[in-house]
């Protein structure tokens, strides 16, 4: 499995490399597919995620499947957002998710 994946969702476009999603989901468990829903959560957290000369943001929120992820992406300009990594959010990333989102 070669390439890059492109997937337009509710006007949103996503792109990622097929063999990172590959191994990522073999790693964490978490498909880039799955991934990608963490936006289109109402109340999602974002912070600063970046490494050297890249921005990067990292994406606290639940999928459809009511996982909260952590979901590293970059803004890819005119292509959307590309997905770099996801995985299950670590305890303290659920923290900060449901300090700022009250039962």
């Amino acid at each position: 499995m070669n390439g890059e994946v492109r997937i337009e969702v509710e006007g949103f476009v996503f792109t990622w490399d097929a063999e990172k999603a590959v191994s990522n989901l073999n790693k964490h468990g978490v498909s880039f597919g799955e991934a990608l829903e963490v936006v289109f959560d109402a109340y999602y957290q974002a912070e600063d995620a970046g490494v050297a000369d890249e921005d990067r943001y990292g994406i606290i929120g639940y999928s459809h499947k009511n996982r909260l992820l952590y979901v590293v992406v970059t803004d890819a300009g005119d292509t959307g957002y590309r997905i770099i990594s996801a995985r299950l959010a670590t305890p303290k990333e659920k923290d900060r998710y449901e300090e700022d989102n009250p039962a």
